[in-house]
């Protein structure tokens, strides 16, 4: 089963309004690279499969490979190996380090045209 987290898009809609797809597509992908060196890899599948639902409006991002959520809440010893900062709760370690970073990436995108 994937790991699933919700963007709160309530805020920004009502903030931008029509620009929100193109704010939504680049916080998203400055996401998926903030957290890749905080989620554990071996064959680095699961840091990958992020990709799909980077790439959509959708207000959601999914790590979707059966044993993500295994990994995501910690139920195993994290190699470090391949990332030295790999841990559980990837996407929450990744957004207290990049958390104004990810709200300047949007308003950019969102303020540009």
């Amino acid at each position: 089963m994937g790991v699933k987290v919700d963007i709160p898009t309530e805020k920004i809609l009502s903030k931008f309004g029509g620009r929100i797809s193109k704010g939504l597509l680049a916080l998203k992908g400055q996401i998926a690279a903030d957290t890749a060196p905080y989620v554990p890899r071996v064959t680095g599948d699961l840091e990958q499969s992020i990709k799909p639902s980077d790439t959509t409006s959708a207000p959601t991002m999914r790590w979707n490979i059966p044993y993500a959520r295994r990994q995501y809440y910690g139920h195993f010893q994290h190699s470090k190996q391949a990332h030295s900062r790999a841990t559980r709760l990837w996407f929450q370690v990744a957004k207290g380090v990049n958390r104004e970073r990810w709200k300047r990436v949007a308003e950019r995108a969102v303020k540009s045209d």
